[in-house]
């Protein structure tokens, strides 16, 4: 027996649970558990399943959920003496949390770990750096991988994917085929940073590029940011932004002209990775993209190729618009008409980008715009006929409170989750939460997911996995003694 009688018709947020409830058209699916009865009724919002890791100077924390509904947490180790600056992650068991640090001291200092799962299957992958004995920075990537029965094929150093002397932002992908992908920034031989990318096909071995030269992107200047998105259908997306030369420079040594989105494309998992010429990025002309570490630009992929693209990018006005690139599943895009031609509302400095397709096609977007101190998150959601909502974006943040670093997970039924971190009037910032089913109109009030005592809460991460358990970590604590804070919704 389904729950009707509330009024969710208008996108406004529900006052408590009544609506998830009422939209439960389908089913008990996406935050909505069965009673005995039958009856559809709201998971426990906030979870009340809660864990901590002491590691203190935690960083940059990320997240992912394999095939049983178990967690895995990575994050990055600050200490002041390097060799114990160590990428780490936390593996949750039947019986509890095993620890692992990866890397060897002797690697260097841990960077930023990114983790991908399928089924049983894990992927995890860091960068270390250190000086090597002339003197020079050196930068390995790194990838410990976890078969399809749930056993480390290797130790916790992991195996080294990159060449020398330089290579960085690791992101890799499990697709359902079987396949593996991961990509990072190389150093080219002839200088210059270009993006790497390894593969293992189903069943096989990883592939390695056969040299530093052997990258994707144009071998000019610098590439940034690699993101990586495959389909169901094997389709494959690769984004990162670069420097370009001046149009039509013929200049051996040119200046840059600015930073430019760039995208390439493999069509089915048998195809190749397209390599764009210098002159094909799909990012308006005029101002450069707004440089991010992680998330600029952003790419999420349908089941059946269709795709997402969003970058932030400056813009003459002085302010940072949010820009946005779309493709169908017949592999044809809509890219911004000129640079005024922004995603939403052009306000003051859109950041922090995350984008999601849900496996019912629905896509969502979520960032964080506004001036310092007056910060807000917005999120936008297009449904599966390809319609986004009206107004195209909208403020999910508590109103008066900073708010950002917003990240977003879509579950198996199509449902999804944000999370973001704001202050508070006493001064504390918290990790806050909304929900949303799927096909539906209303996200959930705000909860606030962290606890008082944990001090200040910040860079919140969440995953849903296939089974619809759902994780979310952030660090809390003082400057440089934070440590991890994982909340469970089984």
């Amino acid at each position: 027996m389904l729950l009707f009688g509330a009024s969710c018709s208008t996108p406004q947020a529900c006052e408590d649970d009544a609506c998830m409830e009422a939209e439960a058209v389908r089913g008990c699916i996406g935050f909505l558990a069965p009673e005995p009865d039958g009856t559809c009724v709201a998971r426990a919002w906030p979870p009340e399943q809660r864990h901590a890791f002491a590691s203190v100077g935690a960083d940059d924390v990320e997240v992912s959920v394999d095939g049983l509904g178990r967690g895995l947490v990575t994050w990055k180790r600050r200490h002041p003496d390097p060799a114990q600056s160590l990428s780490a992650l936390a593996e949750q068991t039947s019986t509890g949390w095993s620890m692992h640090t990866l890397g060897a001291p002797s690697n260097g200092s841990g960077a930023r770990a990114t983790v991908a799962t399928l089924g049983l299957e894990a992927w995890v992958s860091w960068t270390q750096h250190r000086t090597n004995e002339s003197g020079d920075d050196e930068s390995t990537v790194h990838l410990l991988r976890r078969d399809e029965t749930g056993q480390w094929v290797s130790p916790d150093v992991g195996e080294q994917i990159s060449a020398l002397p330089k290579a960085y932002e690791p992101r890799p992908v499990l697709s359902p085929n079987g396949e593996g992908l991961i990509v990072w920034n190389q150093w080219r031989q002839d200088g210059g940073y270009g993006v790497a990318l390894a593969r293992r096909g189903p069943g096989g071995p990883l592939t390695l590029p056969h040299a530093p030269s052997d990258v994707i992107s144009p071998q000019v200047f610098f590439s940034n940011a690699p993101q990586l998105a495959v389909a169901n259908n094997g389709d494959a997306i690769i984004t990162w932004y670069q420097a370009t030369p001046p149009p039509g420079s013929t200049s051996a040594d040119p200046v840059s002209d600015g930073l430019r989105l760039f995208v390439s494309e493999r069509t089915g998992a048998d195809g190749h990775f397209s390599k764009p010429a210098i002159e094909d990025w799909l990012s308006p002309p005029g101002p450069p993209l707004a440089s991010h570490e992680v998330r600029n630009p952003v790419v999420a992929i349908g089941d059946f190729g269709e795709a997402l693209v969003l970058w932030s990018q400056e813009h003459p006005s002085g302010a940072v618009g949010l820009y946005a690139a779309s493709r169908t599943g017949k592999r044809e895009w809509t890219t911004p008409v000129d640079i005024d031609d922004t995603f939403g509302p052009l306000r003051d400095f859109a950041t922090c980008i995350d984008v999601a397709i849900s496996p019912t096609g629905e896509a969502h977007v979520a960032w964080f715009d506004g001036l310092p101190g007056a910060t807000r998150v917005y999120a936008a959601h297009r449904d599966d006929a390809g319609a986004w909502d009206v107004p195209r974006t909208r403020p999910l943040s508590t109103p008066g409170r900073p708010a950002q670093d917003p990240r977003l997970a879509v579950g198996p039924d199509g449902e999804v989750a944000l999370v973001w971190t704001e202050q508070g009037t006493d001064g504390r910032w918290r990790v806050m939460g909304r929900r949303r089913g799927p096909n539906t109109v209303n996200w959930s009030i705000p909860a606030e997911l962290s606890l008082p005592e944990e001090g200040d809460a910040v860079g919140p991460t969440i995953a849903i996995g296939p089974d619809g358990t759902l994780v979310a970590a952030w660090t809390a604590g003082s400057l440089g003694a934070q440590t991890v804070s994982v909340s469970i919704l089984p």
